[in-house]
């Protein structure tokens, strides 16, 4: 059938069976929300999005987070919105993307030219506002480092004697995605005592934010009174999660996977957010940190972050810090590096 309405609202994960129907409608603008999940120029999602744009003489693109680790994850958006500017792809990789040949193929992860590149955003593509020049009413949000001490590291470090990390690197990532596996099973019980204690020292709520399914599984166990979001939680259960938890004072803990409940989310009734595992992005973190930091939050916020000593979880967090240098490099133009300054303060800290 044909279309009618005057405005329109399409989740990302559909947009591809709409796209004949909506480009038949010959719309005046389109608004990206969200707009950072359009950073993998090859995936679906964003295929649709080029297509919905075609011809549309107005687009704006809405994100806190626009890139989260790496230029590379810029240009879909660049090309979309200015065309002219950003018109061949591989000219941008070139200059801004760190290229460096890797047996024949060129790895365009890196970063380059970072200050030229945040100049012609600012210039030509990009109004940035900072959460706290324009509302200046949230209260402050603060983060600290918990590091743990893992109870037997024998099984942990025998793994890492069997695995030499591949240069290739999805298979390294493979192999650092087992090392996250083998650390979240055996900082399960610290986790669970950690957040016991919380619970218990006062009233407030908590979030606890997890990577594996068989940590969030573990958790939900060990507090039957949670409620949890993960990645097949359907829109309706997540609505009816997210309103109990704002609204019955007795429900004080909310599990949830990084990537299901780390965006999207209004959780003010809790001041605290605990990281049980790492992502691979700053920008999830960040992200997720701001479903408690929000308009209706009254309270200072804590971020805390849970990170095993003397594992890949501390390699992992520099790196976090070094993508964060990079992203506010591009995004505000001055580095600023909150998770690699946050862990060295905390060195040698007795837990």
């Amino acid at each position: 059938g044909v279309l009618s309405a005057n405005y329109y609202v399409v989740n990302y994960d559909i947009l591809h069976s709409w796209i004949p129907y909506l480009q038949a409608v010959h719309s005046k603008i389109v608004i990206l929300d969200e707009a950072h999940n359009l950073r993998n120029r090859k995936s679906q999602r964003t295929k649709a999005v080029m297509a919905l744009c075609q011809n549309v003489p107005h687009v704006l693109a809405l994100t806190g987070t626009p890139l989260s680790s790496r230029p590379l994850e810029l240009w879909p958006l660049l090309h979309l919105l200015r065309p002219d500017l950003f018109s061949d792809f591989w000219s941008f990789a070139l200059r801004y993307c760190g290229p460096v040949p890797i047996r024949g193929r060129m790895n365009l992860k890196g970063a380059s030219h970072l200050d030229e590149l945040h100049q012609i955003l600012r210039t030509s593509i990009m109004i940035r506002r900072r959460k706290e020049n324009v509302l200046a009413e949230l209260p402050l949000k603060h983060r600290a480092v918990v590091p743990l001490e893992l109870d037997e590291y024998t099984e942990y470090y025998a793994t890492v004697e069997k695995l030499t990390l591949s240069p290739d690197q999805i298979q390294r990532r493979t192999q650092i995605g087992f090392l996250k596996h083998l650390i979240g099973r055996r900082k399960l019980p610290m986790v669970i005592e950690w957040i016991a204690n919380f619970l218990a020292g006062s009233d407030n709520k908590l979030i606890a934010y997890t990577w594996h399914r068989h940590v969030l599984r573990g958790l939900v166990k060990a507090f039957p009174g949670a409620v949890s979001i993960y990645g097949d939680t359907s829109p309706l259960q997540r609505q009816k999660v997210v309103q109990q938890f704002q609204e019955d004072p007795q429900t004080r803990l909310l599990v949830g996977n990084l990537h299901a409940a780390g965006q999207g989310l209004t959780l003010t009734a809790a001041s605290a957010v605990v990281f049980t595992e790492l992502g691979w992005t700053p920008g999830e973190h960040l992200q997720a940190e701001d479903r408690i930091n929000r308009i209706g939050q009254n309270k200072p916020t804590m971020c805390y972050y849970l990170i095993a000593r003397h594992t890949i979880e501390e390699t992992i967090w520099e790196l976090l810090g070094l993508k964060q240098t990079i992203v506010s490099t591009v995004v505000d133009g001055h580095a600023m590096n909150i998770f690699n300054t946050l862990y060295h303060s905390f060195e040698g800290a007795e837990l």
